[in-house]
């Protein structure tokens, strides 16, 4: 039991490591093909996709995990599908009425880059539910080829694109193409055809599963909403303050930082959730501040020596038209040293059944975040100066839930763990 789940934990980080490895290696050649105003509306286009994307499905797709029955999958694939549809065209009647002030948001005199927020939101939908089932059925094997090949694709339209189409549209097709040919992937390589066709859908069916389900996807979603807007916050609102380069910018510096970054924490946080599951109260809380402690006072002469040369190394890698992006990062390299440090904080509350102080944490920090935010921009002050002081808010939240987690372990190190 133990091997399987550390082979399905390593397959799936696997896919996802070598994804954003070549993700990694592709931005200096995207930098160089697109650029920084581009790039802005392309990050304002997947911010918006991904916020529309929550709201089409419901989060209803993650019942798939908790069925192993095909006619019970069948039914959830169907209802996910027909919400999603019934949602784009939704989409595409507000995008028609408000058509002028959603070209202003985009920073854009086209209502192309619009207009594609449609195809872009099935495309996501589509590449959530073809995952989830996929995990549902554990073929983590067709899952980390899946998301391989999908970086390696997505690279090569865009940049295919680009080179037939001038301006932003080589970024915003590409990124749908790819989720098209991951889903297409998924038909003929898994049971995904066998479970979508496996039952037939009807009212009374719906209706008993939507019941069944509801308290699963009904707390996912606020939850779900709240991590996805706080991670978004910034391309949600500077672009109504903000021209598309700064935006395009800060997406750049952001990803730039936190690829390396991420494929660190995903390697660590896969590991963290079985290992922790093995010890009780008292060896979390130990192993918890050794970690944690230990990725600190590793990562901090490397973090403080990036700050004085990161500006210089941005430039070198994404060329000398992103000076912008390159002093952005200077500012956020705290931030996301923080988010390695606290990479095994949410594994070490989930594993003690923390969930609801979690959940508490992160509205509160959110409305904290948002609030500062908009201090900023409201007072007119320059983008590097909101950014920076958005960074350390960032940086000060990490600090903050790394103290209570370790308050919240102590205070639990003597109680058993019954679930």
């Amino acid at each position: 039991m133990a091997k399987s789940l550390t082979r399905s934990i390593l397959t799936l980080a696997t896919g996802s490591i070598t994804a954003s490895i070549v993700m990694a290696v592709s931005m200096p050649i995207l930098s160089r093909f697109f650029s920084p105003g581009e790039f802005g509306v392309f990050s304002v286009y997947l911010s918006l996709v991904g916020l529309i994307s929550l709201f089409a499905s419901a989060n209803i797709e993650s019942a798939l995990m908790l069925t192993s029955r095909k006619v019970e999958r069948a039914i959830i694939l169907k209802i996910c599908i027909i919400i999603t549809i019934a949602s784009a065209m939704i989409t595409a009647l507000s995008i028609l009425i408000f058509n002028n002030q959603a070209k202003s948001y985009f920073g854009t005199d086209s209502i192309i880059p619009v207009l594609l927020v449609i195809p872009g939101v099935i495309a996501f939908c589509g590449h959530k539910f073809v995952t989830i089932n996929a995990n549902s059925n554990k073929e983590y094997g067709y899952v980390s080829k899946a998301t391989f090949y999908r970086s390696v694709l997505i690279v090569i339209c865009q940049l295919a694109i680009g080179f037939a189409l001038s301006g932003t549209y080589g970024l915003i097709l590409g990124s749908i193409l790819s989720y098209v040919l991951y889903i297409l992937y998924f038909c003929f390589k898994s049971d995904f055809k066998s479970d979508f066709y496996s039952s037939k859908i009807t009212s009374k069916r719906v209706k008993h599963i939507l019941q069944k389900y509801r308290r699963t996807y009904m707390h996912l979603f606020p939850q779900s909403l709240l991590n996805y807007t706080s991670q978004q916050l910034p391309y949600l609102i500077f672009p109504l303050y903000y021209s598309t380069s700064v935006i395009g910018g800060l997406f750049i510096a952001q990803r730039l930082l936190k690829m390396p970054a991420g494929i660190l924490t995903m390697a660590l946080r896969n590991v963290f959730y079985p290992y922790f599951r093995e010890q009780n109260s008292e060896g979390i809380y130990h192993t918890y501040i050794k970690l944690t402690f230990g990725l600190f006072l590793v990562g901090l002469p490397i973090c403080i020596t990036l700050y004085y040369y990161i500006s210089d190394l941005v430039v070198l890698i994404l060329g000398d038209g992103w000076r912008d992006a390159a002093q952005y990062s200077k500012y956020m390299i705290f931030w996301v040293f923080m988010s390695v440090v606290n990479v095994a904080t949410t594994p070490a509350l989930t594993i003690i059944s923390e969930n609801r102080l979690l959940l508490k944490f992160e509205t509160i920090d959110f409305a904290i975040k948002t609030a500062i935010l908009l201090y900023c921009l409201t007072s007119n002050m320059t983008a590097m100066y909101t950014i920076m002081y958005y960074s350390l808010t960032c940086t000060v939240s990490y600090i903050a839930i790394c103290l209570i987690c370790t308050y919240r372990l102590h205070l639990n190190k003597r109680v058993e763990i019954t679930a």
